[in-house]
C-alpha cells in the first residue's frame, strides 16, 4: 500500500501533576508508571499513527507545567501544529488554569487545533470537576473535549489520533505545506 507520510509537532500542556507525561508515555510506549519526576522544561516523544490511510508521525513535546518554565514557553511552542491542554479531574485548580493554557498556545502558535483533556477519570471517588463542566468549557473555547485515564488507558489513543486527524484536516484546509518524512 502506498501511504502518504507527514510529521506534526504536538504540544502537551497543562499544570504540573495533571498527567501529561503519563498520557504521552502511555500513548507512545503503552506503559504506565505511578511515579514520574516533574518534567524539567520539555521531554520529546514520537509515534506514528495511521489516519485514514495517511501515516502521521506525531512529535510530541511534553512540557513542564510548573510556573518556573512559563518563560520558556515561546521557545517550546514555536512551530506547534496541535495541542492537548490537560487538566486533572480531581484537582479544580488545574481546571481553572485551562483557559490560560489555551491562551498561551494560541498566543505562540496561532489558531491551531486544540483538544481539552480531563485526565485521571479512574479516580472516580476523588473526582471534583464534573464532566459537564469540561464539556461547557470546551464549547466556550471552541475545542473538542475528551476524558481519559493514562492508568487504565481509557481514551488515550483516541485523543492523540483525533488530534492528528484535526491537524491534518486543518493543514489541508489552510493550504499549509505539510512536512513529509
Amino acid at each position: 500500500m502506498n501511504y502518504s507520510k507527514y510529521n506534526f509537532k504536538v504540544l502537551v500542556v497543562g499544570d504540573g501533576g495533571v498527567g501529561k507525561t503519563s498520557l504521552t508515555v502511555r500513548f507512545t510506549t503503552g506503559s504506565f508508571r505511578e511515579d514520574y519526576l516533574s518534567t524539567l522544561g520539555v521531554n520529546f516523544y514520537s509515534k506514528t499513527v495511521d489516519v485514514d490511510g495517511t501515516l502521521i508521525k506525531l512529535t510530541i513535546w511534553d512540557t513542564g507545567g510548573q510556573e518556573r518554565f512559563k518563560p520558556l514557553l515561546p521557545n517550546y511552542f514555536k512551530g506547534g501544529q496541535g495541542s492537548l491542554v490537560v487538566f486533572d479531574v480531581t484537582n479544580p485548580e488545574t481546571f481553572r488554569s485551562v483557559e490560560d493554557w489555551v491562551e498561551q498556545v494560541r498566543r505562540y502558535c496561532g489558531d491551531i487545533p486544540i483538544i481539552l483533556v480531563g485526565n485521571k477519570i479512574d479516580l472516580l471517588s476523588e473526582r471534583k470537576v464534573k464532566h459537564e463542566e469540561g464539556v461547557h468549557l470546551a464549547e466556550k473555547l471552541g475545542a473538542p473535549y475528551f476524558e481519559s485515564s493514562a492508568k487504565t488507558n481509557e481514551k488515550v489513543y483516541d485523543v492523540f489520533v483525533f488530534l492528528a486527524s484535526l491537524i491534518f484536516k486543518y493543514s489541508v484546509k489552510k493550504g499549509s505545506e505539510l512536512r513529509s518524512w
